[in-house]
């Protein structure tokens, strides 16, 4: 016999209806996610991993599994200026349980000022607090803490009362913001599969950053290699090899340069033979792809990674202007330097960034858009990487396609150390002058002719793809994330395409996997 509630019992006794149990919120999930994971949890000043935190970090960390996005993560008088509804709570008075909403934030002022606040704490429901303070682990406190100091004002997140699927709802181990990354990550010359699970969570199955490393054989087993719970989700992350030592690193641009925060400037977290080093701080600014369009590759030969920032105005008087180049000494990079009078920027031209005329420099491909001869630039332009900067805009292909207009991958897929361009028509019919996959290989004059390299009819729009050498012949393959763990049906598992000198393989299984880059 299964077991009624007390609300059930009383409607069978009644005959009236039950009661149907509240729809929980967003603000609760936060709330749960809290008690499930961060309590007793150590203090960590300035810190934000899910092994330790400080105050601001926990209240950041709650939220983002419920989420991501809605609290910054920043220090705890910058989440008081932050969106939100403003709840007014006085100050030195008491509060009752019902005056708060699970999720809520409360902050603390030595002096009643924004400037003045040092703490901040998240409301549980019940009357309690998730509390972080110095000194002792985290904790349930009571709602009363310190009303003398307390600010006047409470933050209720955007979309906290918004209903969550459940109330132990974890958007991270939904699934829905954990992503994949690409790259040779151990320097054994075949190209792994990095998972940033986005989750440290006591009961996650698969935690931190886990990896899948490619072979002669296909892809291995997803093991832990970093216990971070930073994904792309929440944090601007980029992958190459920084130091030169044909293992790919992670790059973190945290957006943060305050000295109350444990992580500042640009991080690196090498890779090895088997993981990761630890973060080190390789910069001071707090520049990121979402505040300064930033591309990451190596543009001076060195196989060290460079960033390229397209500052957007082409005044010669403003500090910096043009496009910049920070360069990667193995160590660091150095202080921005200008390398092409251009005010372009990826926002405002569709650029492709890749070695496109094989002499081991990063070149910028624009798509401009138009075939019109009349106008100065038209079809593909070609601004080649010199060393020093970069080469006037030269037309490599007459053709008006654009990725936003034709569904394209840009590769070394035949393996001469030119980067080509694989342009997935969507169509299967051979009749047709394009069908299935076409590739236009880049050569010393340009692009040639497309050329079909395989009869598929797939698209990144309806299949999930990446491109990568996870064969370790030098040549960019095709990888298929199937979305299926059957073993037994034609397509299941992760399927590759390996690269050749003129076209593609046929698929063929690597790995049995179900996972996929946006449903893990």
């Amino acid at each position: 016999m299964i077991a009624l509630g007390i609300a059930a019992l009383a409607a069978a006794a009644t005959g009236a209806p039950a009661a149907a149990a509240a729809q929980p919120t967003y603000g609760q999930a936060a709330a749960a996610y809290a008690k499930a994971n961060l309590v007793g949890r150590p203090y960590r000043s300035g810190y934000r991993g899910e092994d330790a935190f400080d105050c601001s970090g926990s209240v950041y960390l709650a939220w983002k599994h419920a989420l991501p996005g809605r609290v910054e993560e920043v220090a705890s008088r910058d989440q008081y200026l932050g969106a939100g509804k403003r709840i007014q709570v006085g100050t030195g008075t008491a509060l009752a349980a019902s005056y708060l909403r699970a999720g809520d934030l409360l902050f603390w002022s030595k002096d009643g000022t924004v400037a003045g606040i040092y703490h901040v704490a998240m409301y549980l429901g019940d009357g309690t607090l998730l509390q972080t303070a110095s000194g002792r682990d985290s904790f349930i406190g009571g709602l009363n803490y310190a009303p003398s100091l307390r600010m006047p004002v409470a933050v209720r997140p955007q979309g906290a009362g918004a209903p969550a699927p459940s109330a132990t709802h974890d958007a991270m181990d939904a699934g829905l913001y954990d992503e994949f990354a690409y790259g040779d990550f151990n320097g054994d010359g075949y190209d792994d599969v990095l998972w940033f699970t986005g989750t440290m969570a006591r009961k996650a199955p698969q935690k931190g950053w886990q990896i899948s490393y490619g072979s002669a054989s296909g892809m291995s087993q997803f093991r832990q290699v970093a216990s971070h719970a930073w994904s792309p989700a929440d944090q601007e992350l980029a992958v190459a090899d920084l130091d030169g030592d044909g293992r790919d690193d992670v790059l973190w641009f945290t957006g943060q340069t305050s000295p109350s925060l444990y992580w500042t400037g640009w991080q690196a977290a090498y890779g090895t033979a088997n993981g990761f080093t630890p973060f080190t701080k390789v910069g001071s600014s707090s520049s990121t792809p979402a505040t300064a369009s930033l591309a990451l590759s190596d543009f001076t030969g060195d196989r060290r990674a460079d960033v390229l920032w397209f500052t957007g105005t082409g005044d010669t008087t403003q500090r910096y202007s043009g496009w910049q180049l920070a360069t990667g000494t193995g160590a660091g990079f150095s202080a921005y330097r200008p390398v092409r009078a251009s005010a372009q920027t990826p926002a405002r031209a569709q650029l492709a960034i890749a070695d496109f005329t094989g002499d081991g420099r990063s070149d910028i491909l624009w798509f401009t858009g138009t075939k019109d001869a009349a106008t100065r630039y038209n079809g593909w332009q070609l601004a080649t990487a010199t060393g020093t900067g970069f080469s006037r805009y030269a037309k490599v292909r007459s053709s008006a396609q654009t990725p936003a207009r034709a569904q394209l991958a840009i590769a070394d897929f035949s393996g001469d150390g030119r980067a080509d361009v694989l342009w997935f028509t969507g169509r299967v019919d051979r009749t047709k002058r394009f069908s299935g996959w076409q590739l236009t290989r880049s050569g010393a004059s340009g692009f040639g002719a497309y050329a079909r390299v395989s009869t598929r009819g797939d698209t990144p729009l309806t299949r999930e793809h990446a491109y990568a050498d996870f064969s370790g012949d030098r040549r960019a393959d095709v990888l298929w994330f199937t979305g299926r763990w059957s073993r037994v049906t034609q397509f299941a598992g992760w399927q590759l395409a390996a690269g050749k000198p003129r076209g593609l393989e046929k698929m063929v299984r690597v790995h049995s996997s179900g996972r996929t880059p946006r449903r893990q």
